[in-house]
Order: structure tokens, then sequence, then C-alpha cells
């Protein structure tokens, strides 16, 4: 019902037997107006109040610690409710909790923000089979694909059908939308209510086939004929990019799930979590989902893992558990960007990546993956310049655990002419490139760069979440 807790609290006390089971409630509703506790008392000593229920549960903590803190404020309110009734003997109100993106780790925080870990021994847990063997998941190297043939390719493949591309920022979304004209439509937060809601319909009604949107898009969707879902760029969770990619399928017809990714999209992310208002240890949170969506890119992208590395022979059986796994070329070659790292320091990622580019010392060695793999093993720490246009500008430098690498198999670096060479080359090409942070980032006055501290819990990202 459609109306305010005014009306519905004239309505509840002055109907004995409402003419509804079901009364919905944002959390912003109910905390911000006083007539929602009282509400609540009258209902319960009349016997009509018989359930709390949180609809997309994992709300409660993803969105409560983040954006929407009245999520917590709500369980609080409902927390203190229950614990009035079990003072005055009478029977608690029980709790259900619905969501699709429940794991082990989730459901315990869910539990103890809901208070429902004072009853675990009267709980009830329902689960149901995730997998959904209708969808077809894929990650491609978003550098080789053309979006727009990737979206015409669905449309000639799915004719009846529809689609969602997500993108991380509503510039992608306005961008992507005109590229497909009529076909598309923007959906983002900060977007008219209005508007929103028009686009939305468009979709829903089959009138445009695509939406381009944020992540303020597809709580409580539920549309038979989505054939496809694309990540523009990565999720910042996994449990995001299940909810997201999920909304495909939904009548059990076969349905495709492509995830784009860039390496460097990651650096936007790291940049919107250190500019958040969110505590610490839910910052260290957020930066945990996002290496375990890095780790599940690098594992199953297509063309960034195509050349399967060689194991190392029974020589480097120690590096084993560290870096496997990576041939004995290559462990020189991270032991070259290690040492040379650590005597420059502050290394601009882009001039790494830059220079093997240029390089073919050795042709089958995938010295991009190399980089990447080294810096998600937390053997390179990772400090962001920022600018006014809110541009990161990722720098690199040792970490504990690489120094600690280093030591161990520097030794390892081989006498070669190619070794040697290449070791001189690097040191030049980024002590000459490095020397131009102030001159590319510097000259013009509104870029007002600002390089994070040391101790920046950013700094410490790879190397305290890491699991390699």
């Amino acid at each position: 019902m459609g109306f305010d807790l005014d009306e519905i609290n004239k309505i509840l006390r002055t109907n004995s037997q409402p003419d509804f089971n079901l009364l919905f409630v944002t959390p912003e509703k109910a905390v911000k107006n006083s007539l929602f506790m009282p509400l609540l008392y009258n209902l319960d000593q009349r016997k009509l109040l018989s359930r709390f229920v949180f609809d997309e549960a994992h709300c409660v903590h993803s969105w409560g610690n983040s954006f929407r803190p009245d999520y917590l404020n709500l369980a609080e309110l409902i927390k203190r409710f229950r614990q009035t009734q079990e003072r005055s003997n009478t029977t608690k109100i029980p709790i259900m909790a619905l969501t699709a993106c429940d794991s082990r780790d989730e459901r315990g925080k869910i539990n103890k923000i809901l208070g429902m870990d004072k009853d675990c021994s009267r709980q009830l847990l329902f689960k149901s089979i995730k997998q959904r063997k209708n969808l077809q998941y894929q990650v491609l190297d978003k550098r080789k694909v053309n979006v727009e043939e990737l979206i015409n390719y669905f449309f000639e493949k799915y004719p009846s059908g529809v689609g969602i591309i997500y993108c991380l920022t509503r510039l992608e979304c306005v961008k992507l939308a005109k590229l497909f004209g009529d076909l598309a439509r923007p959906y983002y937060a900060k977007m008219s209510e209005k508007r929103r809601q028009i686009n939305q319909d468009k979709w829903m009604n089959g009138k445009i086939r695509l939406l381009c949107a944020t992540t303020a898009f597809g709580m409580g969707i539920d549309k038979e004929n989505v054939r496809f879902v694309v990540h523009y760029s990565i999720p910042r969770s996994l449990m995001d990019f299940t909810q997201e990619s999920g909304r495909a399928g939904r009548d059990g017809e076969p349905s495709e799930c492509v995830l784009l990714y860039d390496f460097n999209d990651q650096f936007r992310i790291l940049r919107e979590i250190k500019e958040g208002f969110e505590s610490t240890s839910f910052k260290q949170i957020k930066l945990n989902n996002l290496l375990k969506v890095l780790n599940y890119c690098e594992k199953y992208c297509d063309d960034y893992n195509k050349n399967s590395s060689i194991l190392p022979p029974n020589r480097f059986a120690k590096i084993k558990n560290l870096i496997e796994p990576f041939n004995e070329k290559e462990i020189n070659i991270i032991c070259i960007i290690l040492e040379k790292i650590d005597q420059i320091g502050n290394v601009k990622l882009k001039n790494l990546f830059q220079f093997f580019e240029q390089q073919n010392y050795y042709n089958e060695i995938n010295y991009e993956k190399i980089i990447r793999k080294i810096i998600l093993c937390g053997y390179l720490r990772i400090s962001l310049l920022t600018n006014s246009f809110k541009r990161p500008l990722p720098l690199l430098s040792i970490s504990l655990k690489g120094f600690a690498l280093l030591e161990q198999f520097k030794i390892l670096i081989e006498s070669k002419e190619e070794f040697i060479k290449l070791n001189k080359e690097l040191e030049v090409y980024l002590i000459k490139n490095n020397n131009e942070i102030e001159e590319e980032e510097g000259e013009e006055e509104e870029l007002a760069i600002k390089l994070t501290n040391n101790l920046d819990l950013l700094d410490n990202y790879f190397v305290v979440s890491s699991r390699c």
C-alpha cells in the first residue's frame, strides 16, 4: 500500500482487523518516524504482529556499514523491541532473513546485527542450490572486446530478449546508452526518481532492450526474458557479481553473463574505498572483497590466461607456495623487477607495463601476467596519486613480503647477457620516466597531486589480504 506511516497508523488503530496482511517499510522510513515503535507495540498487544522479515538481508551488513546506515539503526530498534518482549515474559516476534547471496561469513554477520545469534538453538536454516545451470559465465579481456559488437551479437542471438550492462560510473552509463540509441537507456542513483522509473518501465515493458546501469538498479527486479548481463567494469565484490549477474535467465532459459576485465579498473574502486567515510575495518572488508574479484578474473579470464604458465623445476621447490607456477626465467625477471623498484621507489605502474610491452627478450613470457601476479600476491604495495579530475594513478613500492622474496632468491638472477641487459634497460627506463611525474602531472595547478602516506591502508592492502 502506498501510504506513509502516519496514514497506516490511523488505519491500523481504527480497524480491529486490517484488510492487508503485509506492511512494507524502508529502513529510513521506520527509523526516522517517531510513530514506528509505538505502532509495533500496538500491533503486538493486539496480536497482529507475527513476524519481522528482512528481504535482501545481505544489505543489512553491506549497505548498513556504508551508504544506508539506517539498516543498522532499524536492526537495533528491532533488537530492542524483542528485548522488551523478553523482559516482559512475552513470546518474542520471530525474525526471517532472506537473501540469495548468503555465505557462512555473511550469515554470521547478519545473525549478529539482527540479534539472531542469541537464539541459534532455535534457528531454522533453509538453503537451496545456488548453481543455476542455465547461466553461462565468461570473463573476457576488456581491452580486446568491442562492446558494441558484443551487445549487437546478443541482440541478434536473442531477438526477444533484453539485457543489462553494469557500469562503475554514471558517465559510463550515459556513454554506453548513447552508443545504442533508441534501444538503450541509462539508470543511476543521481538521476531523478521520475526519469529512473520511466527508463525502468520502458525496459520492463520491452520498449527498450538494454539498460546501462550502476548498482543502483536491480534490487527486487524479476524479469523473465533477461538473456544477458554484462559487467563493463569489475564489480566491487563477488557477492555483487552473483546478485547482478543472477538477474539473467530467471525463467530457466539459457542466458549469458559476461565480465569485461581490465586490471586497471581496480584503481577506481580503490580510490572510492579510500575516500569513503566507512570505518577502517569495513574498508578492509571491501578491499578483501575486491581482491577476491581480481583473483577470480585472473583465474578465469580467457585472454589473460591463454598462455598457461610452466610449473617450476625441483630446484625452485621452496618458492612453489609463494608464486607458483612461475618458471626459472620468470623468477629471474620477478627478482629484477623487485630489485629495481626497491632501488628507485614509487614506480608508476603504467611505466612498468610500457617497458615490458617494448622488450623482446623472451617472447614466450607473459610479462603483464607476471606483474599482475606479484601485485596480487602482495610482493608490491600500491599507493595512489590522486588529482582534481579524480583520476587514480597507481605507484608501486616493494613490500616486506617482496623484500623477503628478493633476499631469498636474488642469488638466482643468472649472469646471462640478456638478463644483464634487461636489468640495466629497466633501470634506465624507470628512472627516466619516473622523473616525469612532476612534469607530467604537476605542470598545471588544478592537478594538485597528493601522494598517499606509506602507512595508509591502501599501501598495505595486497600484503594483508593476499593468500598466495
